[in-house]
């Protein structure tokens, strides 16, 4: 299971994950993002697992630029 939060509205979206592999996880937050509405839909914050190694693929998925938290940046 991956987690989703919109950070204004503080909606939480639950996708199920059916792997642990990049392509997997894109195509999950693909189909989870999608159900927000469109002016929620600007950006994507996320760890640097190797979980969204797929980012790229899930930017052009749903053209949500995805950016990468500083790891020592808690903030």
């Amino acid at each position: 299971m991956a987690t989703l939060v919109e950070r204004s509205t503080r909606i939480v979206m639950l996708p199920k994950l059916e792997g642990k592999r990049a392509p997997t996880v894109a195509a999950a937050f693909a189909e989870g993002i999608q159900r927000l509405p469109e002016e929620l839909r600007k950006t994507l914050t996320v760890d640097r697992e190797l979980e969204m190694a797929g980012h790229k693929s899930f930017t052009i998925a749903t053209s949500v630029q995805v950016y990468s938290c500083d790891p020592r940046g808690p903030w």
